[in-house]
């Protein structure tokens, strides 16, 4: 009787787990089969009861447990001041993509004294890209270090990716970009380098579509210019929010 009692107690504690890996292996056949062009990275539970939350392709999507129903759009929670929680599932899809590049693929401005660091998808022929650029020592001044991504926004085997590739290869990277952002002659030859494709690539899958456009620390991306005081103002209020 004992053990007839512990196989039934056993029984029952393995069915959510044999569920969710039935429910989750035929979302992803279904997502495979409807859109071959996805690639299913992650499938989790969702905060709705019932359906799954799926990363394809660096997209967020919501699809039912029998893989029937396919739903795209953010999910808040009216009982939590509206907290976006689909947003909160891209910053952490943002950050883990960004580790995925190492920072000899950047150029890095850092702060003697860091406090904070930004990731700034930029191009070198972009009026703001150079407002901003004009900034760095305050930036660096005030404790934040930047980290540029190139992401020339005519597209890889533009003029400006040219541009930008011979600056990736340069022997002074930091002084190349800071030359190019006055407006000055960029020297070099363009070299097998692949940091501006893999800029590009990391950027497009993060659906940015212009520049500059920095990503935080927590992950949140705001695309556009902010002024040096405004942008520090910014990077302690996202530091407070992560620490509550």
């Amino acid at each position: 009787m004992r053990n007839y009692l512990f196989s039934l107690i056993l029984g029952a504690a393995l069915l959510p787990v044999n569920t969710f890996a039935q429910d989750t292996k035929q979302i992803e056949e279904k997502i495979k089969k409807q859109f071959p062009q996805l690639t299913v990275e992650e499938i989790t539970a969702s905060p709705v009861d019932g359906l799954y939350q799926v990363i394809a392709s660096g997209n967020i999507i919501y699809v039912t447990k029998d893989g029937r129903f396919l739903m795209a759009g953010d999910i808040y929670d009216l009982d939590n001041a509206q907290n976006n929680l689909t947003e909160n599932a891209r910053k952490k899809t943002r950050l883990n993509s960004l580790k995925s590049i190492d920072e000899e693929s950047m150029i890095i401005y850092a702060a003697k004294k860091q406090d904070y660091t930004i990731t700034v998808f930029t191009d070198v022929d972009c009026g703001y890209c150079r407002k901003f650029h004009a900034e760095i020592s305050k930036l660096n001044d005030l404790g934040i270090t930047v980290r540029y991504l190139a992401f020339p926004r005519a597209g890889p085997n533009s003029p400006a990716a040219e541009k930008m590739n011979k600056i990736w290869c340069a022997k002074d990277k930091k002084l190349a970009l800071s030359n190019a952002m006055e407006d000055k002659p960029v020297e070099g030859t363009v070299c097998p380098n692949n940091s501006v494709s893999r800029g590009y690539t990391q950027g497009t899958s993060m659906s940015v579509n212009g520049t500059p456009t920095m990503v935080f620390e927590d992950g949140t991306v705001f695309p556009g210019y902010l002024p040096a005081d405004k942008l520090l103002e910014a990077v302690k209020q996202i530091r407070a929010q992560v620490k509550k």
